[in-house]
């Protein structure tokens, strides 16, 4: 006996939008308290590189296998030990890239410029209730410049208090 359709054309009275209404309001909440704690407000000040390979997979439906490789690369000290840190995510097919220079807006306030892009940037893959609906999805390339401004506003402090200010353009 097939279940899935008993409870799936059921009209319960109340529209779908209340249940993405509440859906909003948690992921709104959630970044709000967990944001602080996982972005930096500066340019990454430490040495990191790293190579990852995966793919994800549904265990229902027939959606795409979405895989990825990538390698990342940050370098302060960039240019001979300089005030410009590099900062690269490189995939087959996608990069994103800024370069932070540090101090240059005041002795606690970076800027960073970056571009980013490459192929399958913009792509869109429909998928309601497990089922990939391939006329409603798309590939899409596209490209991004853009500006930041790291601020340290207490230097000296145990727990920094940062803002960032960043603009971009997406073509």
């Amino acid at each position: 006996m097939d279940y899935s359709t008993l409870a799936g054309d059921v009209d319960l009275g109340y529209s779908q939008e209340v249940g993405h209404r509440h859906i909003m309001a948690f992921g709104l909440l959630a970044s709000i308290f967990a944001g602080p704690s996982t972005v930096m407000g500066q340019i990454d000040p430490a040495r990191r590189e790293l190579f990852q390979l995966g793919y994800n997979q549904s265990v229902q439906g027939a959606s795409p296998l979405s895989s990825y490789v990538f390698y990342y690369h940050n370098k302060p000290g960039f240019l001979n030990d300089s005030n410009l840190t590099l900062r690269m995510a490189i995939a087959p097919v996608y990069a994103d890239t800024e370069l932070g220079i540090k101090n240059l807006l005041g002795p606690n306030t970076d800027l960073g410029i970056g571009l980013a892009g490459g192929g399958y940037a913009d792509s869109y893959y429909e998928i309601r209730r497990g089922k990939f609906w391939r006329e409603e999805s798309f590939s899409g390339n596209g490209i991004t410049a853009s500006s930041s401004i790291y601020h340290l506003f207490n230097p000296d402090d145990m727990i920094p208090l940062n803002s960032v200010i960043r603009g971009e353009v997406h073509f």
